[in-house]
């Protein structure tokens, strides 16, 4: 009896998987552990590498972060055995401001599995592994261990191991699942990767959580925050925010996605493996807005509302951006091509009213077919993934170089030296009312180009949410401005006795054309200007020169093309006219061509030194504890130098900038500029000016100020922050 007892035993101790005693080092305890109770040649199996770590200590993943050391098990195995890499379950995301970590806490099972030979075992397999780790809490203690583990051999299937069974399905819960049901693509432009993902598992639950741990560590900027749009019921968008040291471009992206469902008040976390190929597309200004510019609190993943399809939002955003198109007329910039056309009207008001109410609605087409063409364009260049914004245009020499031509020319009509009207009507051989109505459309189109410099109040919000929504929702908000700029004509057109309290045309109207020339002069000066912050010195003196010999070549025409009847006479003219023209143009182009840049130059006006953008400087400002006042800005952007000359000049804010020792800083977008592109997307911008006050607590998110500055305003916003 004690014999077959004895045997018994000796029996079931050959099927029982022979444990080593864990191992304790840097507050950890380790050991291996086996799925299995015994092992079947040739069939692999998994074994696990148990981790318990001490109340507050922390072991590395895979990609530890901004700092760490991850794991690794250098192993020991017999002839013939093969062991597949370590299969990580996703981390914690452990914030230690400004570093963040992705680490284990508490207990953790590194899987991995192994596959033994069919030859030459007898009895029992012994698996052997060094490890060697990093465990942290206040401080970080390097550690090593030798772990073991002693398997009998079977021919039978091997049974699963009820005391690690838990832990193992707990884990494989935690890996990267193969995505199958899942539509993922993920695009990238300049400064962020986006996720797009589409399921029919998502249709009865929400994302509670929703983030990314990339294998590699220089892919993303690990504190910055990743923001989630919840597009459908089975849609979602993930933003994550690029590595700013990364320099090799990605051509796919790995990782696992943790995702946390909700379904009736349960949560169910697991993970998503990716391993997607980058494609290039269109920036999501939508989520971009939602991105704060750091955060070292609480979890990276902020669930952001539906944006697309939101009509209320997209109403409001139409609302703003009408009245933003009306309050255009009133800027500067805008003003002098305006006023040509009120002109026009007087002029037909007294005429006929049906011919009226056609020129503003030509005006009106005009005006509204450039914002569009405007608008298809932006989307053009953004979904070739360049950074632009509103004014965009002005950055460029050339365009300043072209609006300052055709100013110069419209200048010399109204002072009369030639007539444009008459010379269209003869060479294209159509009556005056065609060429009038052409005349009005092409107003519209001059008005919209000259109010690119400008933003005026409310159009800022509009255009932010333009930008970041669907092809369609950008040009209904396009419109929306298009028929705020156009609405005054519109009206004076449709209602044309409201211009009949302006004394009839006369001599008053011809030294006001003349007036309004001078207008437009000036208004090339200041393109001019632009030009020689851009391009310097050189380009404006040949730009100056080359309209001026342009003008010689009009005022030829203008004295004797016009009036000689002669066909051979006005040949001459006509070519000695081009002739000058054409060098004026070749003059002012090769002032562009040259490489001489302007370097715009950040004053100390009445003792305030202005620092130029980066964001690395406002970081720095930050640490430092500093209020740090950042002025995005523009030569070319007539309401940014309003405010400058007006508000940031006058002595009283310059002196309570001194008072509360305020760092100022020139954000300057006069040329193109991707950094501050960027920057003013990250804030939902796409426009200047824009003035941000940031508190000295460095964690909190700057206050934005209006586009219209007062020096109550600023002095007001000053004192309100100053102590936070």
């Amino acid at each position: 009896m004690v014999r077959k007892f004895f045997i018994s035993f000796l029996f079931l101790l050959a099927a029982t998987p022979v444990f080593a005693a864990p191992v304790t080092a840097a507050s950890t305890e380790l050991e291996l552990v086996s799925e299995v109770t015994s092992v079947k040649p040739d069939q692999p199996f998994w074994v696990a590498l148990r981790m318990k770590m001490d109340d507050g200590w922390h072991v590395y993943w895979r990609n530890p972060g901004d700092a760490g050391i991850s794991t690794t098990i250098e192993w020991t195995l017999l002839e013939g055995f093969a062991v597949g890499p370590i299969q990580w379950p996703y981390p914690n995301r452990l914030v230690i401001d400004p570093l963040v970590n992705y680490v284990y806490e508490g207990e953790v099972f590194l899987l991995s599995q192994i596959t033994p030979s069919g030859n030459g075992l007898v009895g029992q397999v012994t698996l052997q592994g060094h490890v060697e780790f990093l465990a942290c809490k206040e401080i970080c203690v390097p550690g090593e261990a030798d772990v073991n583990l002693t398997l009998p051999l079977s021919g039978q299937d091997p049974q699963i191991n009820p005391l690690w069974q838990t832990g193992f399905q707990e884990t494989r819960r935690k890996l990267g699942r193969n995505p199958l049901g899942w539509d993922v693509q993920v695009f990238e432009d300049q400064k962020f990767y986006f996720f797009e993902m589409r399921s029919e598992e998502l249709k009865d639950k929400s994302l509670d959580e929703l983030q990314f741990f990339p294998y590699r560590k220089d892919v993303i900027d690990h504190l910055a925050n990743q923001v989630v749009q919840k597009e459908s019921d089975m849609q979602y968008s993930l933003a994550v925010e690029k590595s700013a040291i990364v320099h090799d471009p990605q051509e796919r992206l790995q990782g696992i996605l943790k995702i946390t469902e909700g379904w009736k008040g349960i949560s169910n976390p697991w993970a998503l493996e990716v391993d997607f190929p980058v494609q290039q597309r269109v920036q999501r200004a939508d989520l971009r807005q939602a991105l704060p510019l750091r955060s070292a609190e609480g979890s990276t993943v902020k669930i952001v509302p539906v944006k697309t399809g939101n009509q209320t939002g997209i109403f409001l955003a139409f609302i703003f951006a009408f009245l933003g198109g009306l309050l255009l007329n009133l800027m500067p910039c805008v003003l002098p091509v305006l006023s040509i056309k009120v002109l026009h009207l007087v002029k037909q008001a007294h005429e006929k009213s049906q011919q009226t109410i056609r020129h503003g609605v030509v005006f009106t087409l005009g005006v509204l077919t450039c914002f569009w063409l405007l608008a298809g364009g932006i989307l053009i260049l953004k979904s070739l993934g360049q950074e632009i914004g509103w004014g965009f245009q002005f950055q460029s020499s050339g365009f300043l170089v072209g609006l300052s031509i055709l100013f110069f020319i419209l200048s010399l009509d109204l002072f009369g030296i030639f007539e444009i009207g008459t010379a269209l009507t003869r060479l294209g051989g159509v009556s005056k009312a065609g060429s009038g109505l052409r005349h009005s459309f092409l107003s519209g189109m001059l008005t919209t180009i000259t109010a690119t410099p400008c933003t005026a109040p409310f159009m800022g919000t509009a255009l932010g949410v333009a930008l970041g929504q669907p092809g369609t929702t950008t040009f209904l908000i396009f419109t929306g401005l298009g028929l705020g700029t156009a609405f005054p004509i519109l009206i004076l057109s449709r209602f044309p006795q409201l211009l009949r309290f302006i004394p009839k045309p006369g001599e008053w109207m011809l030294r006001l054309k003349q007036f309004l020339g001078f207008l437009l002069l000036a208004t090339v000066l200041w393109l001019a200007w632009v030009l020689g912050l851009q391009k310097g010195l050189a380009a404006v003196m040949h730009l100056l020169m080359g309209l001026l010999v342009i003008g010689v070549g009009l005022w030829v025409w203008g004295s004797w093309g016009q009036q000689i009847k002669e066909a051979r006479g006005r040949t001459v003219v006509g070519c000695v006219a081009v002739f000058f023209i054409l060098s004026g143009l070749a003059l002012c182009l090769t002032g562009i061509a040259q490489d001489s840049l302007g370097i715009r130059k950040y004053d100390q006006i009445k003792g305030l030194v202005w620092q130029p953008y980066s964001p690395e400087l406002i970081q720095d400002l930050r640490r430092q504890g500093k209020l740090v006042f950042v002025d995005f800005t523009a030569a070319w952007c007539l309401s940014c130098q309003v405010n400058e000359r007006l508000v940031l000049n006058d002595a009283n804010v310059v002196a309570k900038f001194k008072e509360l020792d305020v760092a100022t800083v020139k954000a300057d977008w006069t040329s193109r500029d991707p950094m501050i592109t960027e920057a003013l997307a990250g804030l939902g911008k796409n426009s200047i000016p824009v003035y941000l006050i940031y508190p000295r607590d460095e964690k909190a998110g700057p206050i934005i100020l209006p586009e219209v500055l007062t020096k109550g305003i600023v002095i007001e916003a000053l004192e309100k922050i100053k102590g936070d």
